[in-house]
């Protein structure tokens, strides 16, 4: 007598199966940075229509901006005891802050955006 045909299978697929099978993990981080870029420009639009209905297309903008000031200054209140010298408050200190997080924020964009620059389409859709 014969066994039965699941016995006579290997437990594990060869690997050429498990290849051909599997979906490919490079493909994961672009499609989720493609999914958050669209639903990002979404919301942008979004607001900017609201804010050019609304007659005022700096609201948003400057709502934002006034939060990021705000949230500077319960946050230099709540870190006051390890500040030396200078007031949570100080505006040359958060001139400075917001002077260096822009200079961090323009290098992040644009360092990555030379070297892609650089590259050779038919060469990255190649590989």
């Amino acid at each position: 007598m014969e066994p039965p045909e699941e016995a006579r299978r290997p437990a594990v697929a060869p690997p050429e199966e498990v290849w051909r099978e599997a979906p490919r993990a490079p493909l994961v981080l672009p499609e989720g940075i493609e999914a958050g870029l669209i639903g990002g420009l979404a919301v942008a639009a979004v607001f900017f229509v609201r804010d050019a209905w609304i007659g005022d297309p700096m609201q948003t903008p400057s709502m934002l901006g006034a939060l990021l000031v705000a949230g500077a200054m319960v946050a230099g209140r709540m870190l006051s005891s390890l500040l030396f010298g200078v007031s949570p408050t100080d505006p040359v200190v958060l001139g400075g802050v917001f002077t260096v997080a822009a200079a961090v924020a323009v290098a992040a964009c644009v360092i990555p955006g030379r070297r892609a620059a650089q590259l050779q389409p038919a060469h990255t859709l190649r590989d």
